[in-house]
């Protein structure tokens, strides 16, 4: 187990995501005729429960074995995912959901190219507010820039509409 997962299992083990705004948004911009949808970083589950509340089929996938195992509680579809190889697995998708999952990756074109191969209907992407207090701070120790993810987004050939 890497030090990475062992964060990251320690952490779900501990939080549940509550609504904010990006899963609204999320859930306002989704296309419904555009199903099955993956939740890529789904955490605890939040989103899926969401979307299976409403009647949408979907999916999640993340780096922590607890939180597949949070959502397995919970009934929801989820499985392991080794973001580092950006590889899906081989299972239709018409939607990809991405809340605040870009910035945490080393090479999220990895992903984002991935996605792009598979020919997918529509990506919701979210990343925090990097003129927020506290994104200025993780910026100033090393954190990943708004910037860059935009450009890394760009460079993988993907659309982007706001």
């Amino acid at each position: 187990m890497s030090m990475l997962s062992s964060f990251q299992d320690q952490y779900w083990e501990r939080h549940h995501q509550l609504e904010v705004f990006r899963h609204r948004q999320a859930l306002a911009w989704l296309n419904k005729n555009n199903e099955p949808i993956v939740d890529i970083g789904c955490g605890d589950g939040f989103l899926l429960q969401k979307l299976k509340e409403i009647g949408l089929d979907s999916w999640g996938v993340d780096f922590s074995a607890s939180s597949v195992n949070i959502c397995r509680e919970k009934k929801l579809n989820a499985e392991f995912f080794d973001f580092g190889s950006g590889i899906l697995p081989d299972k239709k998708i018409k939607t990809a959901v991405l809340l605040d999952v870009l910035e945490h990756l080393l090479e999220p074109e990895k992903i984002l190219s991935t996605l792009q191969s598979r020919n997918i209907d529509q990506i919701i992407i979210s990343v925090p507010n990097f003129c927020s207090l506290p994104a200025r701070l993780q910026v100033l120790i090393g954190g990943y820039q708004k910037i860059i993810i935009l450009r890394k987004v760009i460079c993988t050939g993907l659309r982007i509409q706001f």
